[in-house]
């Protein structure tokens, strides 16, 4: 007696989205992780741009500095200009970049003024009281 050939089942897994229009859409599974290409692509982006912390804010020192605030939007400047990063992922920080600027004409005031040194002494009488 023959035993019967062996049966190699496929199974095809689809994924679903929605296309630009609102109208929903499979398309073959191309990885294990049950993604289609298209959602691969996205997750590669994202993978992409996860991580730039340390490119943007090493050098920033502590954004307390013109040229430390310079860094950052400096350093998103080569990333864009690589690639490395999207047009719309970089919208964000160099608008913060760009606060962060404007304001430290004023906290030069609040150094000169002596107001900055009167804060600090009120925030350590609060902690000293707050720990006893």
């Amino acid at each position: 007696m023959t035993q019967p050939a062996a049966i190699h089942t496929i199974t095809l897994r689809c994924t679903q989205r929605l296309s630009a229009s609102g109208r929903q859409r499979r398309s073959l599974a191309t990885d294990p992780s049950g993604l289609c290409g298209h959602q691969l692509a996205k997750q590669r982006d994202r993978e992409k741009d996860s991580d730039f912390a340390k490119i943007l804010i090493g050098k920033a020192v502590g954004f307390q500095t013109a040229q430390g605030i310079n860094h950052s939007p400096s350093q998103l400047y080569e990333l864009l200009a690589r690639d490395c990063i999207s047009v719309r992922r970089a919208a964000a920080p160099a608008y913060l970049c760009s606060l962060l600027l404007r304001s430290l004409p004023a906290i030069g005031r609040d150094i000169s003024s002596g107001i900055e040194a009167g804060l600090k002494r009120a925030l350590e009488a609060k902690q000293s009281s707050s720990a006893s």
